[in-house]
Order: structure tokens, then C-alpha cells, then sequence
């Protein structure tokens, strides 16, 4: 090996420039984002070309972010906690003290660093849903029930029998709708063939309903409710159906063209009542 000191400029290694792996609006109008090992946790304002690195703030990546009462929240992968508060109007000082730490740093028993938290949404009873693609080697990722205000989260594994909790989103008749994949952890195999989609209660806290609602796919990737209350989701990357809650029924069932969605990057738009084609989404 030689010496850095002794390297002349052709046999210096530069490595490349890395992506943007998530970005969110916080609750300030500002965007925050994360790239991928390491995260550069960073903001922009999108009114102007400014933005700025807020801190590197652990080995992995912020998988998820949500803006909740004036605050933003992540989870992520191969971070210094899995779960974090961060109050963008506060200076950045990490640390497990609720009043005196920003970005408080959440740790709850059970928690595994190499979870990957695709989704996270609020929803009923003031609490906030994720749903986590399991560590490694390991089947059965977790639906959690986090309170941002005590910093308590209770998760409940194998919900879907070895499944993993991909995609989440919140219904007017206060259950939470999740979609599933059946890979787990890297390393790990999978013992299902194909994605569920589930009701889950957040007052009994328990699965209350769960349908195969496209035959022969193994994830469904995203799921958003639209005004008319029907759940629109994404399967197997080219896949839409349409949910009915009410009914418990699955109604149509369609390709779609839109190739590879980031997971849960799907949203309404407008005031009327939303068919199909006026969904917008983030590609990969």
C-alpha cells in the first residue's frame, strides 16, 4: 500500500458522488433527505437553490421520514437508533434525553438495527404506524405502534405469517390498511408465495382482515386512500388494484405502465373523488 502522503494526484482514488436515496417535506415546508451509507442527513428549501447538510448521522440510511406536530420523524437502517424526533427549529444535538437531546434517539426492546422501515404513516389515537422489512436473516418484519410524544413503540411480528410490512396508509373509518412482501432480511428465505394485503384495528390492536389481492405477487409496494375511501395499491411493479374497506372486496385489478415505484410514493391529488389515472407517483 502506499503511504497517502506519497501518492502523486494520478494514483489518488476519488469515490463517486452519492444519490439521494429519500427525501420527505418537513414540517417546517422545508425537504430532508438521506443518502446511503453513510447518511448525509440534509435540508433544501424548495423555493430557492439553497440547502445544506445538517449532519452525518449514522452508517446507513434513513429509510422513511413523516412531519408530525411541528416535528420530523425517521427511521432508518444502520443508524445510532432505529427511530428518531428531530426538531428542525432546534441546533443538532443527538442523544437519548426526550428535553434536551435533537434528534432524540429512540431505542425500545426488540428493536433491530438492520430492519429496513419502508413506511411509516399517522393515524389514529395520536399515534404513528411503521411498517419494516426484518433484519437479517430473518422472516416476519414488523407492524409498529410508535408514540412520538413518550418515545414508546410496540411491534408486532409475523402479523403475516413471514411477511414483511411494506406499505401503510390510513382509512377515514380509523383502521390502518398495510401491504406486505413475503422476502425478509437479507440471507433469508421465503416460505409464502404471495403479498397480503390486512385491516389492522389500532383500538383492539390486532389484524382484523387480510386477502390476497393480486394472485402470484410477492409485494405490494404502495397503497394510498383515495376521497371516494377506496385504497389504491401497487403489486409486483406492475400491478394496480382497487380496495373497497367497507366491502372487504377487491375490486378491479389492472396493469400499469409506470415501471418500478419507490416504496409508498404514491398520492392524491385534487378535490374530486380520484379514479386511477390521476394518481401520481415517484419512480425508481
Amino acid at each position: 500500500m502506499i503511504p497517502p502522503a506519497r501518492l502523486r494526484p494520478s494514483h489518488r482514488v476519488h469515490g463517486r458522488p452519492q444519490g439521494i436515496f429519500r427525501i420527505a417535506l418537513g414540517p417546517d415546508g422545508k425537504l430532508y433527505g438521506s443518502t446511503a451509507m453513510p447518511i448525509h442527513f440534509f435540508q433544501a428549501d424548495p423555493d430557492s437553490d439553497q440547502w445544506h447538510e445538517i449532519a452525518e448521522a449514522g452508517d446507513g440510511e434513513f429509510y422513511s421520514f413523516l412531519a408530525w406536530k411541528g416535528k420530523l420523524l425517521g427511521a432508518a437502517y444502520s443508524a445510532p437508533s432505529p427511530v428518531m424526533v428531530y426538531r428542525p427549529d432546534q441546533p443538532w444535538k443527538p442523544g437519548t434525553d426526550p428535553a434536551q437531546s435533537n434528534p432524540w434517539r429512540i431505542h425500545y426492546e426488540g428493536a433491530n438495527g438492520g430492519w429496513r422501515p419502508m413506511a411509516m404513516v399517522a393515524g389514529p389515537l395520536d399515534r404513528v404506524y411503521l411498517g419494516a422489512v426484518s433484519g437479517y436473516g430473518l422472516l416476519g418484519g414488523p407492524l409498529c405502534v410508535f408514540d412520538p410524544e413518550t418515545g414508546k413503540l410496540d411491534q408486532y411480528l409475523h402479523l403475516v405469517q413471514d411477511q414483511s410490512v411494506i406499505a401503510l396508509a390510513a382509512l377515514p373509518s380509523g383502521l390502518i390498511v398495510g401491504g406486505t412482501t413475503i422476502d425478509g432480511g437479507g440471507g433469508s428465505h421465503p416460505t409464502q408465495t404471495e403479498a397480503k394485503l390486512f385491516l389492522w384495528d389500532p383500538v383492539r390492536r390486532e389484524k382484523v382482515f387480510e386477502v390476497v389481492p393480486v394472485a402470484g405477487k410477492g409485494s405490494i409496494e404502495a397503497l394510498a386512500v383515495g376521497k371516494n375511501g377506496l385504497v389504491y395499491g401497487f403489486a409486483g411493479g406492475d400491478t394496480m388494484f382497487v380496495f373497497d374497506s367497507e366491502q372487504r372486496k377487491v375490486g378491479e385489478v389492472v396493469p400499469h405502465t409506470m415501471g418500478g415505484l419507490v416504496y409508498n410514493a404514491v398520492a392524491r391529488t385534487g378535490r374530486q373523488a380520484l379514479r386511477p389515472r390521476q394518481w401520481r407517483s415517484v419512480h425508481r
